[in-house]
């Protein structure tokens, strides 16, 4: 008959915290690395990474690409096409945006007015791969200023996976 007692197990130490995931995998060096996505608004609206456009300002950036004498002889004036191939950033994604000035916009309500550009989401994983180079983005702020966060204009969730197709 055995009258030893078994051995007490060694405790384990505590586990380490998990980090929180920002982001699907780590990026590599040369990925543009884009700012944190503002608090969350009190709608239903994803952020997206790009800029409103300047109509002005776009035309006069086509008719300095693309004089008008130009325009007839080439395949493509328009500017999204343009600056996909100018900027060599082929994801750029053509979006709606709440205007400027409209800090709380409507549930609902499409802004169909408001066009721009956009480079990334919050709506879709995918979108984290497919991050202009620095040169890519450099050649854009040149054009279009720096980007930012702005909401997309679409009020009706089920319309946003226009922005993926």
């Amino acid at each position: 008959m055995n009258t030893s007692t078994p051995p007490t197990p060694t405790p384990l130490p505590p586990a380490a915290p998990t980090p929180p995931k920002s982001d699907p995998a780590p990026a590599p060096a040369d990925w543009v690395q884009y700012p944190p996505i503002p608090a969350d608004p009190h709608v239903k609206r994803f952020w997206l990474y790009g800029w409103r456009l300047d109509p002005a300002l776009i035309s006069a950036w086509v008719d300095h690409i693309l004089p008008r004498t130009h325009k007839d002889s080439f395949a493509c004036s328009d500017p999204f096409g343009l600056m996909a191939r100018y900027s060599g950033y082929s994801a750029l994604l053509p979006v709606f945006a709440v205007p400027e000035g409209i800090e709380e916009p409507v549930d609902g309500v499409n802004y169909y007015t408001c066009d721009a550009w956009a480079l990334s989401s919050n709506y879709s994983r995918r979108r984290y791969f497919t991050r202009p180079s620095p040169e890519q983005l450099r050649k854009m702020v040149d054009i279009l200023g720096e980007p930012y966060w702005f909401l997309d204009g679409l009020g009706d969730p089920g319309d946003h996976y226009q922005y993926y197709i």
